[in-house]
């Protein structure tokens, strides 16, 4: 071209790198409450489980999935539905228990046991329950501080 306007952008690869650096500071944030928030009902729910051996309490533990955003409070330990839910006419499970009593042999005891199940301990879901507000908190205050980024990049 012999005659011509050039139009030139410059300062792009700050505004990238701003914008990288203004991610991260946000992702954090989120991160952060997301395990405080894990750590409190985790704390409740080894509080709240009852205890017979101790298994079900120390097997109580948390999981973070920063990818996907979300944490998960819970355990392993096969049993754990029964105690939270309880079982059989006492059953609080949305798929119910049975309605009728049921008889087992007790191997230990040697002998023959009539039962309607056990009543439920929840542990997990009062955990949750009490902390809403609070995790809600945590949680606002992090998509708070993202939008406050994304305003001074945005500026």
């Amino acid at each position: 071209m012999s005659a011509g306007i050039t139009i030139a952008i410059t300062g792009t690869q700050a505004v990238i790198r701003a914008i990288k650096i203004a991610q991260r500071e946000a992702n954090t944030a989120i991160d952060k409450a997301l395990k405080k928030s894990a750590i409190i009902v985790e704390a409740d729910a080894k509080r709240n489980a009852p205890i017979k051996t101790g298994r079900l309490r120390s097997s109580i533990t948390h999981q973070v999935n920063l990818r996907k955003q979300e944490a998960k409070v819970g355990t392993n330990v096969k049993y754990a539905p029964y105690i939270e839910y309880g079982t059989g006419v006492h059953s609080q499970s949305v798929r119910g228990g049975r309605t009728t009593k049921w008889v087992y042999f007790d191997k230990k005891g040697k002998r023959f046991v009539t039962t309607e199940g056990m009543r439920a301990q929840p542990f997990l879901l009062p955990a949750y329950q009490k902390n809403i507000k609070t995790i809600t908190k945590l949680i606002g205050k992090a998509v708070k501080k993202n939008v406050e980024i994304a305003g001074k990049i945005s500026q």
